[in-house]
């Protein structure tokens, strides 16, 4: 945390466990234990990760907060943030520092704060989403740094926005699996890429080639990646496979607060 300048590093521990609690905005360590291990058993179903993660977990999720607040957003309109999506899936061949100002604009019309956030070690969480107060916001972490990870991400968080209970906090992390989740995760690949599109580009090819999945993410207008990672999810092409038409992303931000 104190590496990303999230908190500052103190050699005191009564200094640093100050810092900790301003950053937390809470008052003693018992209240960080009421507020967070509730919401993050619930999020894992009261399994075993909440107990396990739940330090790092909450540390990333308090800044994506954080850094929400510094977004002004319209009130949520979950039916425009739906007729967005078209839009934004054409955004998945476009460069970060295009992309990522576009999301901004498009999420906060539709009362959505979209924030990155970075990974503290043994995250292992590719997105968030919940809702506070008069927003939602969706967090991402680059986790995977692929694009095909990061807009299945995007999608996924956005099926919880528009079908799922504000309620609730969802967390996508590996080897999470329950109804909203597959849900969600259905939701997102017929949008990045429609069933009846890869059953017939599946009909046509037996074994895909790498000019053959450039030529069909043209087709449908998509990165090329992204089919790469469906493929392999799907057990249609090996993990090995493909990777080198994947676009990796890291954390050096630009200007423009992109991504680069």
């Amino acid at each position: 945390m104190a590496e990303f300048g999230w908190i500052e590093k103190c050699k005191n521990n009564i200094r640093q466990l100050d810092a900790l609690l301003r950053f937390f905005a809470i008052a003693s360590p018992q209240q960080w234990e009421t507020i967070w291990i509730r919401d993050l058993q619930t999020a894992f179903r009261k399994t075993e990760s909440s107990q396990k993660d739940s330090s790092i977990i909450s540390a990333w999720l308090r800044r994506g907060e954080i850094e929400a607040q510094q977004l002004s957003c319209t009130k949520i309109d979950k039916q425009k943030f739906r007729n967005s999506l078209a839009e934004i899936r054409k955004f998945t061949v476009e460069e970060p520092t295009v992309f990522v100002p576009k999301l901004k604009s498009i999420f906060t019309a539709a009362g959505v704060a979209i924030v990155f956030v970075p990974a503290l070690p043994k995250l292992g969480i590719y997105g968030a989403t919940r809702r506070i107060n008069d927003k939602y916001i969706m967090q991402l972490s680059l986790y995977g740094k692929s694009n095909d990870d990061l807009w299945f991400t995007v999608f996924h968080e956005a099926c919880h926005i528009i079908k799922h209970s504000g309620r609730e906090l969802y967390i996508e992390k590996e080897g999470l699996e329950n109804e909203k989740e597959n849900e969600a995760n259905i939701f997102a690949q017929n949008i990045l890429i429609p069933p009846e599109c890869l059953n017939s580009f599946l009909v046509s090819v037996s074994v895909p080639s790498l000019l053959q999945i450039k030529k069909f993410a043209a087709n449908i207008g998509i990165a090329p990646g992204i089919v790469v990672g469906r493929l392999q999810h799907d057990k249609k092409i090996p993990w090995s496979w493909g990777n080198n038409l994947k676009v990796r992303y890291g954390w050096n931000y630009l200007k423009e607060g992109a991504l680069k």
